[in-house]
Protein backbone atom coordinates (compact mmCIF):
# COMPACT_ATOMS: atom_id res chain seq x y z
CA UNK A 1 0.00 0.00 0.00
CA UNK A 2 1.74 3.79 -0.82
CA UNK A 3 -0.50 6.50 0.98
CA UNK A 4 1.22 9.86 0.14
CA UNK A 5 0.11 12.93 2.42
CA UNK A 6 1.07 16.39 3.10
CA UNK A 7 -0.13 16.80 6.72
CA UNK A 8 0.40 14.23 9.39
CA UNK A 9 -2.43 15.04 12.01
CA UNK A 10 -5.74 13.70 12.17
CA UNK A 11 -4.50 12.28 8.74
CA UNK A 12 -4.73 9.01 6.72
CA UNK A 13 -0.69 8.48 8.54
CA UNK A 14 -1.81 8.72 11.60
CA UNK A 15 -5.41 6.81 11.44
CA UNK A 16 -3.48 3.89 9.63
CA UNK A 17 0.24 3.73 10.57
CA UNK A 18 -0.73 1.00 13.57
CA UNK A 19 -3.08 -0.91 11.74
CA UNK A 20 -1.17 -1.14 8.75
CA UNK A 21 2.36 -1.97 10.95
CA UNK A 22 0.17 -5.50 11.97
CA UNK A 23 0.11 -6.43 8.51
CA UNK A 24 3.30 -5.76 7.27
CA UNK A 25 6.67 -3.51 7.53
CA UNK A 26 5.41 0.19 7.77
CA UNK A 27 8.36 2.62 5.47
CA UNK A 28 7.59 6.54 6.37
CA UNK A 29 9.69 9.10 4.38
CA UNK A 30 9.01 12.08 5.41
CA UNK A 31 12.36 14.45 4.29
CA UNK A 32 10.59 17.59 5.48
CA UNK A 33 9.33 16.28 8.79
CA UNK A 34 6.05 16.43 8.61
CA UNK A 35 5.12 13.66 10.98
CA UNK A 36 8.43 14.05 12.68
CA UNK A 37 9.02 10.62 11.43
CA UNK A 38 12.20 9.27 12.45
CA UNK A 39 14.93 8.16 9.48
CA UNK A 40 14.75 4.74 9.68
CA UNK A 41 14.74 3.91 6.06
CA UNK A 42 16.60 5.52 2.91
CA UNK A 43 16.29 4.81 -0.91
CA UNK A 44 18.09 5.13 -3.67
CA UNK A 45 17.18 6.70 -6.85
CA UNK A 46 20.03 5.93 -8.74
CA UNK A 47 18.43 2.13 -8.71
CA UNK A 48 16.91 2.74 -11.81
CA UNK A 49 19.35 4.90 -13.60
CA UNK A 50 21.70 1.98 -14.72
CA UNK A 51 21.09 2.79 -18.28
CA UNK A 52 21.35 6.55 -19.74
CA UNK A 53 17.26 6.10 -20.32
CA UNK A 54 17.27 5.63 -16.34
CA UNK A 55 19.17 8.59 -15.64
CA UNK A 56 17.51 10.62 -18.54
CA UNK A 57 14.03 10.00 -16.48
CA UNK A 58 15.59 11.10 -13.15
CA UNK A 59 17.29 14.13 -14.47
CA UNK A 60 13.49 15.13 -16.28
CA UNK A 61 11.96 14.45 -12.37
CA UNK A 62 14.11 17.01 -11.13
CA UNK A 63 14.36 19.28 -14.29
CA UNK A 64 9.91 18.92 -13.72
CA UNK A 65 10.32 19.68 -9.90
CA UNK A 66 12.31 22.64 -10.72
CA UNK A 67 11.19 24.05 -14.36
CA UNK A 68 7.60 25.06 -15.24
CA UNK A 69 6.87 23.10 -18.11
CA UNK A 70 6.74 25.96 -21.01
CA UNK A 71 10.47 26.49 -20.14
CA UNK A 72 11.56 23.00 -20.34
CA UNK A 73 12.13 22.79 -24.11
CA UNK A 74 14.85 25.81 -24.22
CA UNK A 75 18.21 25.30 -24.70
CA UNK A 76 19.52 25.63 -21.12
CA UNK A 77 17.20 23.61 -19.56
CA UNK A 78 17.96 20.29 -22.05
CA UNK A 79 21.14 21.20 -22.01
CA UNK A 80 21.23 21.28 -17.72
CA UNK A 81 19.33 17.65 -17.85
CA UNK A 82 21.60 16.17 -19.81
CA UNK A 83 24.53 17.17 -18.31
CA UNK A 84 22.71 16.20 -14.92
CA UNK A 85 21.62 12.56 -16.50
CA UNK A 86 24.96 12.24 -17.73
CA UNK A 87 26.19 12.60 -14.05
CA UNK A 88 23.65 10.76 -12.90
CA UNK A 89 25.01 7.76 -14.97
CA UNK A 90 28.45 8.05 -13.56
CA UNK A 91 27.58 7.99 -10.20
CA UNK A 92 25.62 4.74 -10.45
CA UNK A 93 28.05 2.64 -12.70
CA UNK A 94 30.85 3.58 -10.35
CA UNK A 95 28.39 2.72 -6.93
CA UNK A 96 28.62 6.36 -5.77
CA UNK A 97 26.05 7.97 -3.32
CA UNK A 98 23.89 10.56 -5.42
CA UNK A 99 25.17 13.27 -3.52
CA UNK A 100 28.57 13.01 -5.72
CA UNK A 101 26.81 14.63 -8.57
CA UNK A 102 26.32 17.50 -6.93
CA UNK A 103 30.36 17.68 -6.16
CA UNK A 104 30.64 17.40 -9.91
CA UNK A 105 28.49 19.97 -10.75
CA UNK A 106 30.58 22.30 -8.29
CA UNK A 107 33.77 21.55 -9.88
CA UNK A 108 33.52 20.97 -13.96
CA UNK A 109 37.26 20.72 -13.72
CA UNK A 110 36.73 16.95 -11.80
CA UNK A 111 37.72 14.26 -14.40
CA UNK A 112 36.18 11.32 -12.47
CA UNK A 113 32.85 11.40 -13.80
CA UNK A 114 34.32 11.75 -17.50
CA UNK A 115 36.23 8.94 -16.51
CA UNK A 116 33.92 6.39 -15.21
CA UNK A 117 31.32 6.33 -18.35
CA UNK A 118 34.29 6.05 -20.35
CA UNK A 119 36.03 2.83 -18.35
CA UNK A 120 32.43 1.64 -18.33
CA UNK A 121 31.94 1.36 -22.16
CA UNK A 122 29.77 4.49 -22.61
CA UNK A 123 32.48 6.58 -24.74
CA UNK A 124 29.98 8.73 -26.02
CA UNK A 125 28.48 10.08 -23.02
CA UNK A 126 32.63 10.57 -21.76
CA UNK A 127 32.60 12.38 -25.09
CA UNK A 128 29.70 14.26 -24.27
CA UNK A 129 30.80 15.56 -21.04
CA UNK A 130 34.35 16.15 -22.06
CA UNK A 131 32.96 18.40 -24.74
CA UNK A 132 30.26 20.49 -22.65
CA UNK A 133 33.49 20.87 -19.88
CA UNK A 134 36.21 21.90 -22.69
CA UNK A 135 33.60 24.30 -24.40
CA UNK A 136 33.07 27.52 -23.95
CA UNK A 137 33.44 28.70 -20.13
CA UNK A 138 30.48 31.06 -20.99
CA UNK A 139 28.27 28.04 -21.89
CA UNK A 140 29.79 25.54 -19.54
CA UNK A 141 29.05 27.40 -16.51
CA UNK A 142 25.48 28.26 -17.71
CA UNK A 143 24.93 24.76 -18.01
CA UNK A 144 26.69 23.46 -14.86
CA UNK A 145 24.65 26.18 -13.43
CA UNK A 146 21.21 25.13 -14.77
CA UNK A 147 21.77 21.57 -13.36
CA UNK A 148 23.20 22.83 -10.19
CA UNK A 149 19.84 24.35 -9.76
CA UNK A 150 17.89 21.34 -10.60
CA UNK A 151 19.79 19.47 -8.55
CA UNK A 152 19.77 21.84 -5.06
CA UNK A 153 17.72 19.77 -3.28
CA UNK A 154 20.63 17.85 -2.60
CA UNK A 155 22.69 20.38 -1.32
CA UNK A 156 20.01 19.93 1.98
CA UNK A 157 22.26 17.45 4.16
CA UNK A 158 18.23 16.40 5.58
CA UNK A 159 16.81 15.73 2.55
CA UNK A 160 20.43 14.12 1.54
CA UNK A 161 20.30 11.87 4.18
CA UNK A 162 16.89 10.24 3.00
CA UNK A 163 18.50 9.34 -0.62
CA UNK A 164 21.98 8.40 0.44
CA UNK A 165 23.16 5.35 2.43
CA UNK A 166 22.79 5.70 5.56
CA UNK A 167 24.81 2.83 8.12
CA UNK A 168 22.86 0.73 9.93
CA UNK A 169 19.31 1.78 8.39
CA UNK A 170 17.49 -0.40 5.58
CA UNK A 171 17.40 0.67 1.97
CA UNK A 172 13.92 1.06 0.37
CA UNK A 173 13.50 -1.11 -2.71
CA UNK A 174 10.92 -0.41 -4.47
CA UNK A 175 10.85 -4.06 -6.23
CA UNK A 176 10.67 -5.76 -3.64
CA UNK A 177 7.90 -3.37 -1.67
CA UNK A 178 5.58 -4.21 -5.13
CA UNK A 179 5.45 -7.89 -3.65
CA UNK A 180 5.11 -7.38 -0.13
CA UNK A 181 2.22 -6.08 2.04
CA UNK A 182 4.41 -3.59 3.77
CA UNK A 183 2.75 -0.03 3.80
CA UNK A 184 4.72 3.07 1.99
CA UNK A 185 4.27 6.70 3.54
CA UNK A 186 5.16 9.29 1.27
CA UNK A 187 4.88 12.63 3.59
Amino acid sequence: MLLTSNKAAGDAYTATLDARAKVGRTWSMDPQQIAHAAREMWWNPLADAKTLEGAGRLAGHFLAASVDASQQGDFWSKAGSNILSQLLLAAVLDERPITDVMQWLAFPADRTPLDIPRDHGFTAVAAQLKGTVEGPPETRDGIYETARQYAAALLNSEIAAWVTPQKDVPEFRPSEFVRSSDTLYLL
